[in-house]
């Protein structure tokens, strides 16, 4: 009987690529069967990269050995960091008890502290982008970026737009799980940049992304253009895409808001849902296109999803729901359907 060390590499390869990156996470022992096994065993281990900011940290560190970088960016399929702006001295953000706007005004004329609260935020992202750069990046397929800002006002903790257009850039990327949301948002005199303007280059990946879930703290009009150039099959520009979900309600306080434009003070939502509309023409097999809004009912805040795609569907969602309401309530269309064209 041949042994499994005996098999040919590529069915080694098949065999350590079923048991997947979570067999090696569980005893990381397990990597270090033999040198033939290790050299096989590596590319499936760090194939996918779940990060924290301490994470990134220690990764980039390690990643300054040029033996381990390359076959990190030659290996890696999925990439998820997630970051929060929760270890405020003032507590975590919450929408039932935030604080007064007397002691966050207090709290925060502190410049040094938000400087180095807006550095230790912003670093993770900027290890993440050189760790992983578009140019020499060529198996990431999925990239999941989550940065909250917890109670800080975005005018005080802004995302520098630099590593994460650099990370939404790469060029194998097909899915994009984008959540910029709670108090957080970019340098405004940036978003004036067309070659720094999150939503201009989110556009631009339209065509070759199969997922787009998006909810980002700043938007624009720009981010739902209809892609210009190729139309692709049959006129399809976006045959590749499956989903496309935007999540236009913002955690704020005790509340809900849409998100800033990046030109005027929030978003045109009805436009929004006229341009997915029209994206939803522009693929070949959508399963879902999704916008979600929200309501005030008697001073209560209520979330739900208005579905393109399936057609003239609504579904109430919970407030931890940023995407999906997996067999949630379905409901009247709160703005009355007749008089929106559903």
């Amino acid at each position: 009987m041949t042994g499994l060390l005996d098999l040919a590499a590529e069915l080694l390869l098949q065999i350590l690529e079923d048991l997947g990156p979570d067999f090696f996470r569980q005893d990381v022992g397990r990597l270090a069967v033999c040198k033939r096994w290790h050299a096989l065993a590596w590319p499936t281990f760090i194939a996918e990269l779940n990060l924290s900011a301490s994470a990134t940290s220690r990764l980039a560190h390690i990643s300054k050995r040029s033996t381990f970088l390359t076959p990190l960016r030659h290996s890696a399929k999925t990439a998820r960091l997630s970051l929060h702006g929760d270890n405020d001295p003032l507590g975590s953000s919450s929408c039932t008890n935030p604080p007064s706007p007397k002691a966050l005004e207090s709290h925060f004329q502190d410049k040094v502290t938000l400087d180095e609260r807006s550095a230790r935020l912003n670093a993770p992202l900027q290890a993440l982008s050189s760790i992983l750069p578009p140019q020499t990046t060529t198996r990431l397929r999925s990239l999941q970026l989550k940065v909250h800002g917890g109670n800080i006002p975005p005018s005080y903790l802004p995302l520098h737009p630099a590593p994460i257009l650099s990370l939404v850039s790469i060029a194998s990327l097909t899915s994009l799980d984008l959540d910029l949301a709670g108090h957080v948002t970019f340098w405004p005199e940036q978003t004036h940049n067309p070659e720094v303007h999150l939503c201009a280059v989110l556009n631009r990946m339209l065509p070759q992304l199969v997922t787009l879930r998006c909810r980002i703290g700043s938007m624009c009009e720009h981010l739902l253009h209809p892609p210009a150039g190729d139309e692709g099959e049959q006129g399809k520009p976006l045959k590749r895409m499956k989903e496309l979900i935007v999540n236009a309600s913002i955690p704020s306080g005790a509340h809900y808001r849409y998100p800033f434009g990046c030109r005027r003070p929030r978003v045109d939502v009805k436009a929004m849902k006229r341009q997915m509309e029209r994206l939803a023409l522009m693929m070949s097999e959508p399963r879902l296109v999704r916008l979600m809004c929200h309501v005030v009912d008697y001073d209560v805040y209520q979330l739900y999803a208005m579905d393109i795609v399936p057609r003239g569907r609504f579904v109430l969602m919970r407030a931890d729901d940023v995407w999906d309401a997996a067999g949630g309530e379905r409901m009247e269309d709160p703005f009355g359907g007749a008089a929106r064209g559903w």
